[in-house]
């Protein structure tokens, strides 16, 4: 388990941490611009307040990706009924 600061600015590997995502993940949307941050020197840094919103535009957008899946989670049928791979590597 690891800890998560409890301040507001975090670094790549703790907003990555923050969110239980890739650091490659955190990276990229701040690089298409989902993601605000602010530079620090050669660092990004990300406020966590908007990694929480960043996290709720996403649930909203994929969240129909989970509709009629048993507790939430999507199953190979729930996923073939939408015409989707589930087991894509």
């Amino acid at each position: 388990m690891v800890s998560i600061p409890s301040k507001r600015w975090l670094t790549v590997q703790q907003a990555a941490d923050y969110m239980s995502v890739a650091v490659y993940t955190i990276r990229d949307a701040a690089w298409k611009g989902d993601l605000p941050f602010v530079r620090a020197g050669k660092r990004f840094v990300f406020d966590q307040q908007d990694l929480d919103k960043w996290a709720e535009r996403r649930k909203e957008r994929f969240g129909w990706l989970f509709n009629g899946a048993s507790a939430g989670r999507a199953t190979n049928k729930s996923c073939a009924m939408k015409g989707l791979r589930w087991d894509v590597r």
